[in-house]
């Protein structure tokens, strides 16, 4: 009787395992992006809330762009995970996350 696995079920097992890894990888992604957006938000709101207040306020937002301020609509607002202008579109929904890159502001 022989001992020992098959090389067939030696690859099933590495395809098993690399596909958990894709899965993991990709939501351990989406996390961190989450995380970053929670935290540009957070600013923003303490860039509103306390102007003239003797908290430091962030220079640049968690991807390191500054944070900009619209004059015409007194809103500031972050570029997002995209790091571009996308001319005041929001596309982000806070309560379920990331659904498109766009701008994150706070209305």
């Amino acid at each position: 009787m022989k001992r020992g696995f098959s090389l067939i079920e030696l690859l099933m097992v590495i395809a098993i395992i690399a596909l958990i890894a894709t899965v993991a990888i990709y939501n351990y992604s989406q996390g961190i992006t989450r995380s970053k957006v929670s935290r540009a938000m957070a600013e923003l709101r303490l860039i509103k809330t306390s102007p003239l207040s003797l908290t430091k306020i962030p220079d640049a937002d968690p991807w390191g762009n500054p944070y900009q301020y619209n004059p015409q609509t007194g809103i500031d607002y972050s570029y997002g995970p995209d790091e571009q202008d996308d001319a005041g579109l929001v596309l982000y929904d806070p309560t379920n996350g990331v659904k498109s890159r766009g701008d994150i502001y706070l209305p």
